[in-house]
């Protein structure tokens, strides 16, 4: 964190070189908050099989986003999806087309055999999308909030 002073007016700027580190997030983006606790602030949880696992959050940011990346068997996708409260979506065209982009951004393959997976604000105060891709006996999972 750093002050500038332009045009008599003080800036705070955030560096990644002065920000802090925190196991499995993602290098080119500002992380200022634990997996834990964003999992936790968004009402998320990660299953325990959970592989792979790479993140980005920032609370110091409009909206509070995060999102991860991660790989878990197959098998484990419906009680990922209920224990988070997703709702699957009939097709791509009701999705998140931004999620989308920041999943493919991060070496998500999207397919036709690609789930979508939306939920609501309700209890939480964030919305979170996700989708899956499989590959072969795991899936490659990615959340947003």
């Amino acid at each position: 964190m750093g002050v500038i002073l332009v045009g008599g007016v003080l800036v705070w700027y955030w560096s990644a070189d002065e920000g802090h580190h925190f196991p499995n997030q993602y290098d080119d983006a500002p992380v200022d908050v634990s997996l834990e606790e964003a999992l936790s602030d968004h009402g998320l949880v990660l299953p325990d099989s959970a592989e792979g696992v790479r993140y980005t959050a920032s609370q110091g940011l409009d909206g509070y986003p995060m999102s991860a990346r991660f790989v878990i068997p197959c098998s484990w996708i419906p009680e990922f999806v209920s224990e988070n409260r997703y709702v699957e979506l009939d097709s791509d065209e009701e999705f998140d087309y931004d999620t989308v982009f920041r999943a493919e951004r991060r070496g998500v393959p999207i397919s036709a055999d690609t789930s979508y997976y939306t939920r609501a604000g309700g209890e939480h105060r964030y919305e979170s999308h996700a989708l899956v891709t499989a590959n072969d006996a795991d899936c490659i999972a990615f959340l947003t909030a």
